[in-house]
């Protein structure tokens, strides 16, 4: 054993006797030969990991709908409901369903909205921008000012943008809104439906639109009137009461209001996180 180690030291002796130099260079080159194959199991785990549905900053990569990879279903459109008000007008709303996708939104939503007359002919034809949210129900409302109006026919345009969600993301976040005491008034003297609520901010986050829709039921708890609301810049934990005057329904008496909240949550620009 002994001879075996005065063997290897000699030979050991023998290879730097071409100099530190010369010694320095191959422990350098082993270096780098042990490098590569690091550098690549490195890069490999961090391909891994952004693609992986436990990231939280998986959104970041894929904030733009990438059809090749998340299934996309179709939108679900509602015929067109009319609700006859006493001021001569009609209140025309229809429903866009993206229940099926819980992972893609719009926004925006561009639709290209026809209004036809009971015989299908064209009213008139807008163009209009909203946002939709994964797993949502919007809805459309279009105020015809006579009673010509009876149906809408509503086209998704070009412009429409689809968004991927990851609802692991702390960049995109839905706030919590509450709405309390709801509350409404007819006053047999005018043709005015008085809808009086509170909204509160119940999260730490600045939400700058809130959108509202309320509707107005009968006591069979049929809609007898819709609308459209926004509530502006609301702080951390601010209470604020909100009152809306609206016309009241022709054919029946209002009995209840309901009232939803919706938040564009994947504009970074609409909500201030804290």
């Amino acid at each position: 054993m002994g001879e075996n180690f005065q063997y290897q030291f000699e030979n050991l002796v023998l290879w730097f006797q071409g100099g530190v130099r010369r010694g320095f260079i191959i422990v350098t080159g082993i270096i780098l030969i042990l490098i590569v194959p690091f550098y690549f199991l490195v890069t490999l785990f961090v391909s891994i990991w952004a693609s992986s549905g436990i990231n939280s900053n998986k959104i970041v990569t894929e904030s733009f709908f990438n059809q090749k990879n998340i299934p996309f279903k179709d939108l679900i459109f509602s015929n067109t409901q009319v609700v006859p008000l006493k001021d001569g007008s009609n209140e025309l709303y229809l429903s866009i369903n993206n229940k099926a996708n819980t992972q893609i939104g719009y926004v925006p939503y561009v639709y290209d909205l026809s209004v036809l007359d009971k015989e299908g002919r064209l009213i008139t034809t807008e163009t209009r921008e909203t946002y939709l949210l994964p797993g949502e129900i919007r809805y459309i409302v279009y105020n015809s000012k006579d009673n010509s109006a009876a149906n809408l026919k509503l086209v998704k345009n070009s412009r429409s943008t689809p968004i991927y969600y990851n609802p692991f993301s702390k960049n995109y976040k839905k706030p919590k809104i509450s709405i309390s005491g709801i509350k409404y008034e007819i006053r047999t003297s005018t043709n005015i439906l008085y809808i009086n609520f509170t909204i509160k901010n119940d999260d730490q986050i600045k939400v700058n639109k809130t959108d509202l829709l309320y509707t107005v039921r009968d006591s069979r708890e049929s809609v007898v009137g819709i609308g459209q609301y926004v509530v502006d810049d609301l702080e951390p934990g601010q209470q604020r009461d909100i009152s809306i005057t609206y016309v009241q329904p022709l054919l029946r008496d209002p009995k209840l209001v309901n009232i939803e909240w919706s938040v564009n949550y994947l504009d970074a620009k609409n909500i201030n996180l804290i």
